[in-house]
């Protein structure tokens, strides 16, 4: 069995995947924050073909109690990844180099977690291969 055939290193190497285009495009709003009329971009959570969207695709919120908020499709709540921008200046650039650091920092944390459960999956399948019997 070869270590790219498992579906820990599919959705891990998934999720690096979608991380890379996310840094590009969070990269291109930096770069254009001058730009005229420039409005930032972002990928949804679940853009990227791999296990992790079709994992968070079925993970629902538990309502235990009738009092509970539901979310529902026309709900301001549903889209989490919709963008309000909190600046736009006079020329219509909408680009928040707070937000978008923010965001940058927040691929890079979830970039290391990825590759930190790459290196220990590696390391057991090393250590699985090279044990003495």
């Amino acid at each position: 069995m070869a270590i790219g055939s498992t579906k820990l290193f599919e959705m891990t190497s998934g999720k690096l995947h979608w991380l890379g285009q996310r840094h590009r495009i969070l990269a291109q709003n930096v770069a254009n924050s001058n730009t005229p009329n420039y409005q930032a971009k972002d990928l949804r959570n679940l853009d990227f073909s791999s296990p992790f969207g079709s994992f968070q695709k079925t993970m629902h919120i538990a309502r235990t109690d009738n009092k509970h908020f539901t979310r529902t499709e026309n709900s301001p709540y549903h889209q989490y990844d919709t963008r309000y921008p909190h600046e736009v200046t006079p020329d219509g650039n909408g680009v928040s180099l707070e937000e978008q650091i923010f965001k940058l920092n927040a691929v890079q944390s979830e970039h290391n977690l990825a590759t930190s459960i790459m290196r220990k999956y590696h390391a057991m399948y090393n250590q699985a291969l090279t044990s003495p019997r």
